[in-house]
C-alpha cells in the first residue's frame, strides 16, 4: 500500500512537473486582428470609434446579455477617454485611448483582470479607393504557466469579436 501511494504521488508530481514546464515554454502572448472595408470617410468612423459610449451600439452591445451583473462605466472622448467594467461573468477590466485621430483611428492600453496594463490595441483606418479599410488589432500577455495554454483560445475569442463587431460598426456607420 505504502509502495502505490509513493508511486501515486511520484506520478502525480510528475504530471505537474511537466505541464508547469510546457505551460513555461508555450508562447503566452496573443494577437487578435479583423479587417472589413466601409462606404465611409474615416472622420465619419471616427465618431463611433473614438467614443466609448458609442461602443454600446457596435463593440459591447453584448456584454449586458452575456453578464447582467457587468456595471460599465465611460469617461470622456478621445484621448484619455475610459471604460472600465466589472462583472460576476465579465470580470474586470479598463480600457483607455491613448492616441486618437479622425484620419488615421485610434490606439488604447487596457488592462484587463489586472491594475497593470497587459494589453495595447488599435483601431486603424485606410482610406482607399473601395471605401476605407479599418482594423481592429489588439496584443498583449496573459500569466505566465497558465498563460500560454490559453493563449490560442484568447486569440480566437478576440478575433472572433471584432470581425462580429467591426460588422456592426460598418451597418451603423453605412446606414
Amino acid at each position: 500500500m505504502k509502495r502505490a501511494l509513493k508511486v501515486f504521488f511520484f506520478g502525480l508530481g510528475a504530471i505537474l512537473l511537466v505541464t508547469l514546464v510546457i505551460g513555461l515554454l508555450l508562447p503566452s502572448e496573443w494577437s487578435a486582428d479583423a479587417t472589413v472595408t466601409m462606404k465611409a470617410e474615416p472622420a465619419e468612423i471616427h465618431g463611433y470609434v473614438s467614443d466609448f459610449d458609442q461602443w454600446a451600439a457596435w463593440a459591447t452591445e453584448n456584454m449586458k446579455t452575456e453578464d447582467p451583473s457587468a456595471e460599465v462605466t465611460v469617461t470622456g472622448t478621445g484621448v484619455g477617454a475610459t471604460m472600465t467594467w466589472k462583472g460576476d461573468k465579465m470580470g474586470r477590466g479598463k480600457i483607455v485611448i491613448t492616441e486618437s485621430d479622425p484620419a488615421t483611428g485610434i490606439k488604447y492600453e487596457s488592462a484587463i483582470e489586472s491594475d497593470e496594463i497587459n494589453g495595447r490595441g488599435s483601431i486603424s483606418y485606410q482610406k482607399t479607393d473601395e471605401g476605407t479599410v479599418v482594423t481592429w488589432h489588439d496584443e498583449g500577455d496573459l500569466p505566465p504557466v497558465i498563460g500560454g495554454y490559453f493563449a490560442g483560445m484568447v486569440n480566437q475569442a478576440l478575433s472572433d469579436h471584432f470581425e462580429k463587431s467591426l460588422g456592426k460598426l460598418k451597418q451603423a456607420v453605412e446606414n
